[in-house]
């Protein structure tokens, strides 16, 4: 279906390669996974792949179906390949009053008659769980709702050749698995799916074959166990899965290490004999931190409901308290309040009933500019969040606005944490989708506000960048600022949060230290997945509950030869 030959390409304004000398091929009815460190490529091959005629310098050839893609006109193209990027509220028209509208679009822009339009919705919103969503605004859900949405207007479209970037980052596991298996389907009844992806567990269960980019070239292709945990992928920064890192870390497999559940049951199998015991003893409760001087809690909602102008209560009796220090996840299915619950923290929605205070102060009766003292915002898409010229001058705005002093050395220490210090003088909307995410971490830390709220931090971003936020979450923890991070990514939750609150409908369903809530029935039940090595501990059967593959190795670093 798609054949790549010598395809390289470079950006006007720039010498370096954003591909160089890429080849490859797509065979038809199939599902290819394109997997990568950020910068790699990845983006910039699917786009090319779609028809995408950029601001650049092409060489090579893309054939899509036997044609050259590039010398296919528009409608030629819009009948043979769909492209779904990796910012759903970019992708959606902006011109709709509903979702139905929304996802009907495309084939209304083609004359399609209304029976056949109402039909098809009803079809796609069915697969992929949207049917109680279709008379809602698009620009009222969620973000992962609308990133569903962004999938079902280029699904019904029924492309022979469909592109997806980044297609399930903001997807609770539900709606993981329903667009996965949707994508399966389509792929069983003649169409050829791209994906690039971050989540490798995901393209393990459901590509056929991987294509590792790394340096705008090809790497590595071939099945996807093979490719996903090669030592290349963990070399690159691709990343590999925490099933792939914990056998690692134990030394078992090392030549076909597991990169799924059901791989990594089969790999640790052999040595259940030896059940592992919990690396370290937790004495105390980590999601209680000690007393703060003032014993003044960071963060204290009480009953708080709040909605929004056209009707959507989103949250529906919200009660939580956040003592200093504590680094607490905000997990939740699509839909569950999450980011609503972010808006009410920033004052930029009220509550309708209930109470919200920051530090003490009741965000009802406190000016923004004192809360924005006390409390700093990372949003889910950073293009909502920058507007200086330089990068520089964004980070040091916040400062500037609240009269920090030493101003200079927080932006310096900020940029350096978030390794943007090389790219100081550049425009921010130069910078990729993931330094743009870093960059407004960046921003909220030269603020240097004892408390920090991270929604969705570790969307678009490859192992490297999402260690680089672990270790930044690890200073604050040590400088006794409280994070609140809001996440579908459970892995990186289980690692680096004391505490897990999780929402659903609008209210606090559960609320544990991050050990318990892994080793118990909730999450699973409530939310639809554990965390990967909370997975392999159930599946075996251990009788403890492992939350990092260092642990895991440190369990099995006695085990026979």
């Amino acid at each position: 279906m798609i054949t790549i030959s010598d395809v390289s390409y470079t950006y006007f304004g720039t010498n370096d390669f954003a591909l160089r000398d890429v080849s490859l091929s797509v065979p038809r009815n199939s599902i290819c996974g394109i997997v990568g460190p950020n910068g790699a490529g990845k983006t910039t091959l699917a786009k090319l792949i779609a028809g995408w005629r950029g601001p650049g310098q092409f060489t090579g050839s893309i054939q899509v179906g036997g044609r050259n893609i590039r010398e296919a006109g528009a409608l030629q193209r819009s009948r043979l390949v769909a492209f779904v990027g990796d910012n759903p509220p970019l992708q959606l028209t902006g011109f709709t009053e509903s979702v139905a509208e929304e996802i009907a679009f495309g084939l209304a822009n083609r004359g399609v008659p209304r029976e056949r339009m109402i039909s098809r919705v009803r079809d796609v919103a069915d697969r992929l769980g949207l049917r109680g969503l279709l008379d809602r605004a698009p620009q009222s859900l969620s973000g992962g709702e609308q990133q569903c949405v962004a999938i079902a207007a280029t699904l019904i479209q029924r492309p022979r050749l469909l592109v997806l970037d980044e297609p399930t980052t903001m997807l609770d596991p539900q709606g993981t698995e329903r667009v996965c298996e949707t994508l399966r389907d389509i792929a069983a009844s003649g169409v050829t799916v791209v994906m690039v992806e971050h989540r490798t567990e995901v393209l393990r269960e459901y590509a056929d074959t991987i294509h590792l980019l790394s340096g705008g070239q090809r790497v590595i292709s071939g099945p996807p166990r093979a490719v996903l945990g090669s030592r290349l992928a963990a070399a690159t920064g691709a990343g590999v899965t925490r099933f792939t890192a914990a056998a690692w870390e134990a030394a078992i497999a090392p030549d076909m290490p597991p990169v799924s559940l059901d791989d990594a049951v089969a790999a640790f199998d052999g040595f259940l004999a030896r059940e592992p015991q919990p690396p370290m003893a937790v004495p105390s409760d980590p999601a209680e931190p000690a007393p703060h001087p003032k014993n003044v809690p960071a963060v204290v909602l009480r009953n708080v409901h709040a909605s929004y102008p056209r009707g959507v209560h989103a949250l529906r009796g919200i009660t939580l308290e956040v003592p200093p220090g504590n680094q607490v996840a905000i997990v939740g299915r699509n839909g569950a309040g999450k980011s609503s619950l972010a808006r009410v923290l920033s004052g930029a929605l009220l509550p309708d009933i209930g109470s919200v205070s920051i530090g003490g102060r009741l965000t009802r009766d406190t000016q923004p500019e004192i809360l924005a003292r006390s409390i700093g915002f990372v949003f889910q898409n950073p293009d909502d969040q920058l507007f200086a010229r330089t990068v520089q001058d964004e980070v040091a705005f916040g400062p500037r606005q609240l009269r920090r002093t030493a101003i200079d050395e927080l932006v310096n220490d900020a940029l350096e944490a978030t390794r943007l210090s090389d790219k100081r003088n550049i425009h921010p909307h130069d910078l990729s989708q993931a330094d743009r995410k870093l960059l407004t971490i960046a921003s909220v830390l030269a603020m240097n506000t004892p408390i920090v709220v991270l929604d969705e931090p570790t969307v678009g971003l490859d192992a490297r960048a999402i260690g680089l936020v672990a270790r930044i979450i690890a200073e604050l923890r040590d400088a006794g600022r409280t994070v609140m991070t809001i996440t579908h990514d459970l892995d990186f939750v289980a690692e680096n949060c004391d505490r897990i609150v999780l929402l659903g409908g609008g209210r606090v369903s559960a609320d544990r230290t991050t050990r318990n809530m892994c080793a118990s029935e909730i999450l699973s039940d409530l939310y639809g997945r554990l965390p990967q090595l909370a997975q392999l501990a159930r599946a075996l059967q251990w009788g403890w509950c492992p939350l990092t593959p260092a642990e895991v190795g440190s369990a099995f670093g006695a085990r026979p030869a």
